[in-house]
């Protein structure tokens, strides 16, 4: 559950203090799966053989009226589209660890508009990367996939800040302070919300090569 206005007025009705007897009311659900769902709540108070209980259904009502509120405000996003100076914001998914490979983060969709001092696309400098359409540097896989295992297990609101290296507009590679937090909900467990800032001033990084530790 993302928004619901009249939580207060549910709870009167469940406290059952004789002010409400029924209850009616709207509420935003983000499902596992990413997407937004218009729920409606009803419920009375005074049910039950003993009058005592309170009982409700909720009704999914998305097909005929929409979410009151975007993506991006219950992804605690909004900034991205009110703010001309937001720290760009990205989606971060993992490929799982073979015999031969560690598991490698990749940044999988651009939620904000991408910088114009990232690459648009790692394919451009193929020849300067390991990993084909990898933005994120091989030397810093290990903070993300570390990053991973701390928010297995956390709440989503828990973000885990570190430095990175990502691949930049002329080859070279760009440092920035990254963060990582959990998507919502159960994709939460192999998805991530990543925000970055550019460390202006860091000492330029040279262009990546294959020789490099």
């Amino acid at each position: 559950m993302v928004q619901f206005d009249a939580l207060d007025e549910l709870a009167d009705l469940c406290l059952n203090n004789g002010r409400r007897t029924e209850f009616q009311g709207s509420l935003t659900v983000l499902h596992d799966d990413s997407h937004l769902m218009a729920w409606r709540a009803l419920a009375r108070g005074a049910a039950g053989p003993n009058g005592t209980e309170v009982r409700g259904m909720f009704h999914d009502v998305t097909d005929t009226e929409p979410p009151q509120i975007g993506l991006l405000t219950a992804l605690r996003l909004s900034d991205v589209e009110s703010q001309d100076n937001a720290a760009p914001a990205v989606l971060v998914a993992y490929r799982p660890a073979t015999a031969t490979s560690p598991s490698t983060p990749a940044i999988m969709y651009w939620v904000s508009a991408r910088p114009g001092y990232i690459a648009e696309s790692a394919v451009d400098h193929a020849d300067s990367i390991p990993v084909a359409g990898n933005l994120i540097h091989p030397d810093d896989w290990p903070r993300f996939t570390d990053a991973a295992r701390q928010l297995a297990d956390g709440a989503d609101d828990l973000e885990i800040p570190f430095p990175a290296r990502l691949l930049g507009a002329d080859g070279q590679w760009v440092q920035v302070r990254f963060s990582l937090r959990r998507y919502p909900g159960g994709v939460g467990e192999v998805l991530h919300i990543g925000r970055f800032s550019r460390l202006d001033d860091a000492a330029p990084s040279d262009r990546f090569t294959a020789d490099d530790d």
